[in-house]
């Protein structure tokens, strides 16, 4: 029973995490488009999903069980994994970054009629740290502790380096990217900071509303 209820947790994390990413994604590209901005070329979603549905997904399938596993009550076997706090979790997180991405495209933009490089540089960039964000917040809705998976480190470690390569290596050029300053990065971890408490509001309506039995 404990290991069946460690795997479920594990397998409900990573469902969380792809669509939660997935509907942003998709959400953010959709009203872009509505304005007339092309805000992700294909090659970018590509590698979003690459990098966000690669490595750190799959690490989740290594993280140790929480430590309330056993005190949790049964959990009914008819219930489904897609209900409705995971429903609540997409949606208030896929918003929550959807607006952000949506905001920072704008601020970027400058008033420009189409989108700048700069600017597609800036949310492309944004939108993978915050993905990576929002992983631990659903980590830390099942009680996972937060530096206990040194797979899961490793895999984020890596899918940084892979995206700073794309912005700071020639294969920026088949990207569409331009380096970023330190000023730019500023701009992003002040996104981030913005981000981090409005996931964790979410993650701690959905605990008291919706207690996770086993």
């Amino acid at each position: 029973v404990e290991r069946g209820r460690a795997i479920f947790d594990n397998i409900w994390k990573f469902v969380a995490f792809l669509l939660s990413a997935n509907v942003a994604e998709v959400a953010l590209v959709f009203l872009a488009s509505l304005w007339g901005y092309l805000v992700l070329p294909a090659v970018q979603l590509l590698w979003i999903n690459l990098l966000t549905d690669g490595l750190p997904a799959l690490a989740l399938g290594a993280d140790p069980q929480s430590g309330d596993v056993m005190e949790r009550p049964p959990r009914d076997p008819d219930r489904g994994i897609i209900e409705r706090p995971m429903l609540v979790l997409i949606g208030g997180t896929g918003a929550i970054s959807t607006a952000l991405m949506l905001g920072l495209m704008v601020y970027t933009l400058g008033g420009a009629a189409a989108v700048t490089p700069y600017a597609m540089t800036m949310v492309f960039t944004g939108f993978v740290f915050l993905e990576f964000e929002k992983l631990y917040v659903i980590r830390w809705l099942r009680e996972t502790p937060t530096l206990s998976n040194p797979w899961l480190a490793l895999a984020v470690g890596l899918s940084i380096a892979l995206q700073l390569a794309v912005l700071y290596t020639p294969l920026n050029q088949y990207f569409g990217t331009v380096a970023l300053g330190l000023g730019d990065w500023g701009i992003l971890a002040a996104v981030l900071l913005v981000a981090l408490p409005a996931y964790l509001l979410v993650v701690s309506t959905i605990k008291r509303r919706f207690p996770i039995g086993g």
